[in-house]
């Protein structure tokens, strides 16, 4: 991999002045190319002056929803994986960071190499294998889903995640990247600091917002580097989150086995989201209704969750599922009384129209309108906007172009 020194970020006026490039200078024969940026867990109320500038920016500058909104539940890896087939989690396999197969017989945990290489876990056609089918390329570094062969394919370029790499090395893997010939249709950058940092610290705490005003420092040299290769207008830059962040306290958590006894079902998850196979099949009326004596939590059976979260059809889903109260979590006893600390800070899976779970997207380049602000939206349609910005036919996917078509300089793509 090569190591080059990190660029200072870019003054306002530079980027005004790339606007103007942008509009006046770009050719429309060369090849459509997007760097998709994500930062894990980055609520709209991140962004600020002092910590994110170069965000800012681009906002002003390119399209600005006033938010995106996440997929049900407001996970990591169904949302990423939704970002980038177009599919709802029930439709594209991965239901949860936490999930067991029964055809399978097997579980899956983001934390599990095995598991997270494993095509059996991933259906849909991610964006990555859509360009490579259209005889275009793509990295990723990194993105959920793109160590497993997935119809047989992996990104042209990628690499098994490496949470210790630093984010200056992941920009310049992606500066590598984007200046190949023939150049990457798709190149994923991914960080995930804000999030880690939201769950011990709490969405308002300083270091929340310094792990992002870091991030932000890595946006703006990718800006620069782009500008030092003569690229800015040519490449499109798509930052989005995943879901945003709640904050929690040890004081709103409510105990599991005061109203269930938990030798009865297998325990998936627990939090925001609770997710329980039951081991006896007969028994599992008898303990959707015990749990729905609990408070601040609602309970379902498969199958019978409400239509919006669009959260049905896929056996990987529990048969059991609550859903807390925004802010409050679920918790079994020893878990809670061995580490009561842990459940404050911030926390997320909690259902996607609930303002703490909003997040965002950010649009610049050539194939985007400039400083375009709009309503928000559903981050199901990110894959047929990017389709339409890169000019590739889109798989079959849940988005639709309507929704988005609006932030495109042309709204035929």
């Amino acid at each position: 991999m090569i190591r080059r020194p990190l660029q200072k970020t870019i003054p306002s006026l530079s980027i005004v002045l790339m606007a103007f490039l942008l509009q006046g200078c770009y050719n429309e024969e060369t090849p459509r190319a997007v760097i998709l940026v994500s930062i894990d867990g980055l609520h709209p109320d991140y962004l600020d002056t002092l910590h994110t500038p170069n965000l800012l920016e681009i906002a002003a500058n390119g399209v600005h929803p006033d938010y995106m909104e996440p997929v049900f539940p407001t996970k990591t890896f169904p949302n990423h994986y939704s970002l980038i087939t177009g599919l709802y989690p029930a439709n594209h396999g991965i239901v949860n960071n936490s999930m067991y197969d029964p055809d399978l017989g097997l579980s899956f945990r983001l934390s599990d190499r095995e598991a997270v290489s494993d095509h059996r876990w991933w259906k849909g056609e991610p964006l990555w294998i859509t360009v490579q089918k259209q005889n275009r390329t793509s990295a990723t570094y990194f993105w959920p889903g793109s160590e497993a062969p997935i119809q047989g394919m992996r990104p042209t370029y990628w690499m098994e995640y490496d949470s210790s790499l630093p984010y200056g090395a992941r920009i310049d893997s992606a500066m590598v990247a984007i200046t190949r010939s023939p150049r990457p249709a798709l190149v994923t950058i991914y960080f995930s600091a804000v999030d880690s940092r939201g769950h011990e610290f709490g969405p308002d705490a300083t270091e929340t917002r310094e792990a992002l005003r870091e991030i932000d420092g890595q946006v703006g040299n990718l800006i620069a580097r782009l500008r030092e290769e003569g690229l800015e207008n040519e490449v499109n830059i798509v930052v989005v989150g995943d879901h945003g962040m709640a904050a929690t306290s040890s004081e709103e958590v409510v105990l599991v086995d005061d109203y269930i006894d938990l030798e009865e079902v297998y325990i998936t998850d627990l939090g925001p989201i609770g997710l329980f196979n039951v081991k006896d099949s007969t028994r599992v009326e008898s303990l959707l209704a015990d749990l729905n004596k609990m408070p601040h939590a609602r309970w379902f059976k498969r199958g019978h969750l409400p239509a919006e979260l669009r959260y049905s059809g896929s056996t990987r889903i529990s048969d059991l599922v609550g859903i807390a109260d925004d802010g409050w979590q679920m918790a079994t006893k020893s878990r809670f009384e061995s580490n009561p600390d842990f459940y404050s800070g911030g926390n997320h899976g909690y259902e996607p129209w609930h303002q703490s779970m909003h997040t965002v997207f950010i649009a610049y380049g050539p194939q985007f309108k400039q400083g375009l602000k709009s309503h928000g939206f559903s981050l199901i349609h990110v894959y047929e906007l990017l389709c339409a910005v890169l000019d590739i036919e889109p798989a079959e996917n849940d988005g639709n172009l309507d929704e988005v078509v609006h932030f495109l300089q042309t709204e035929t793509g």
